[in-house]
């Protein structure tokens, strides 16, 4: 996919990495390619987000919170829209994902007492 006539899509650009892959070229070839098309995200510094974002972000997720609780639903998909504002949707993926895993395993241990397990195992 052709952004500009000089910005290649990533969709496009990991494409022609699988294509060099299958035609036999060099892993340190490959490597150097997989790092200009931006496919290691990992290897950028970490960003200082400040305490006035990083306040901003806690206020947030509580609001979501009460939004969540009071609904049962939305809060995930709110915060996840507001993170990926401030720090991109590369970095809000991986940190709500880990965000929501922690949330769901909270609920299902402090609701595990009050779980009917006559039901739960039908």
């Amino acid at each position: 996919m052709r952004l500009s006539s000089g910005l290649e899509g990533h969709v496009s650009n990991f494409q022609r990495t699988i294509d060099g892959f299958l035609s036999g070229l060099s892993h340190e070839r490959l490597a150097g390619a997989l790092e200009q098309v931006n496919v290691y995200p990992f290897d950028r510094p970490i960003a200082d987000l400040g305490l006035g974002t990083l306040t901003f972000i806690g206020v947030a997720a509580l609001l979501t919170a009460v939004l969540h609780g009071a609904t049962g639903m939305a809060g995930g998909i709110l915060m996840a829209a507001i993170l990926s504002h401030i720090t991109g949707i590369k970095a809000a993926v991986p940190v709500m994902t880990v965000a929501l895993i922690l949330s769901h395993l909270s609920r299902a241990a402090l609701y595990a007492r009050d779980t009917n397990w006559a039901v739960a195992k039908r």
